[in-house]
């Protein structure tokens, strides 16, 4: 059934072709109208039905299938950005990683000098010292001093004993000029100053105990004292 209608269709149409060119109003119509008719029959048909059902069936399929495929592509969009985002993370912790170690080895390096000079100053303070036993009286200043350090920025901190105390203000200056030229003169054979920082002398501070400052350098002039009242 479905077959003879669609054959009809085409012959009716073709027929309502051919006399509307032969301006053949009558027929025309005639044959306009039994290819409508012919045409509706054949949408009642089963056939029609199932291959219209298929289609229905084949664009669920084409637009689920699409929408998978949005939703994959959206998935993998997504794990691209956390994988990114991870390295990037990754990358920055990386970077504080190397900055840490650079740090560290920094620091170790620091600390490294420091003990260095530190160990020169230590031995130059002791030989000072010894003369100041055999009697050199040009050497009688050390006696005052138990500990001289240098720091990373070649600032110079000199420990003194109890003694320092019963000092007039001129006999501490005089004392301590004397502790910082020999500093100045370890940290300028150690390589740590140039001629003009060994000229300009380093900033000096005195201390009692390890903890109470007596004294610091002038700022404008490294060579004379500032010694605090209450000391």
């Amino acid at each position: 059934m479905s077959s003879l209608l669609a054959i009809l269709i085409v012959v009716f149409f073709i027929l309502f072709i051919y006399y509307w060119r032969k301006k053949n109003k009558a027929k025309k119509w005639i044959f306009l109208l039994l290819t409508i008719l012919a045409s509706v029959l054949f949408t009642q048909t089963s056939y029609y039905k199932e291959q219209a059902q298929k289609d229905k069936e084949n664009e669920r399929i084409a637009s689920s299938k699409k929408a998978e495929s949005k939703k994959i592509e959206s998935s993998k969009i997504a794990e691209l950005k956390k994988n990114s985002i991870s390295n990037q993370k990754a990358k920055k912790s990386s970077i504080k990683k190397d900055e840490s170690i650079k740090n560290n080895s920094s620091n170790k390096t620091t600390s490294k000098k420091n003990k260095g000079i530190n160990k020169a100053l230590a031995k130059r303070l002791k030989e000072d010292q010894s003369f100041a036993d055999q009697g050199n009286d040009e050497f009688a200043y050390a006696k005052y001093a138990y500990k001289v350090t240098a720091d990373k920025n070649n600032n110079v901190n000199i420990y003194v004993t109890g003694d320092f105390l019963q000092l007039s203000n001129s006999q501490k200056n005089n004392v301590g000029s004397k502790l910082q030229t020999m500093a100045n003169s370890v940290l300028y054979e150690e390589g740590k100053i140039n001629d003009d920082e060994y000229r300009e002398k380093p900033i000096t501070e005195f201390f009692l105990n390890n903890k109470v400052s007596l004294g610091t350098s002038q700022i404008f002039d490294h060579s004379k004292f500032h010694w605090n009242k209450n000391n």
